[in-house]
């Protein structure tokens, strides 16, 4: 059965893992999360600029 959200994966993992492996898992996901947040951002400012957008500073 695979993780399907960081919210439920220590439920669903908790019980076959021990703990500290469980901790662990979760610091990659989140991790891992965080850097999936900037590319996904980075991403869509270099489509918005492909497709003429402007970026305009905001103050």
């Amino acid at each position: 059965m695979p993780i399907t959200r960081y919210s439920t994966a220590r439920a669903e993992i908790g019980p076959t893992l021990p703990a500290a492996d469980v901790d662990a898992m979760l610091r990659v996901y989140e991790y891992e999360g965080s850097r999936a947040a900037v590319t996904e951002h980075a991403v869509r400012l270099v489509e918005e600029a492909l497709g003429g957008g402007r970026w305009e500073p905001r103050l």
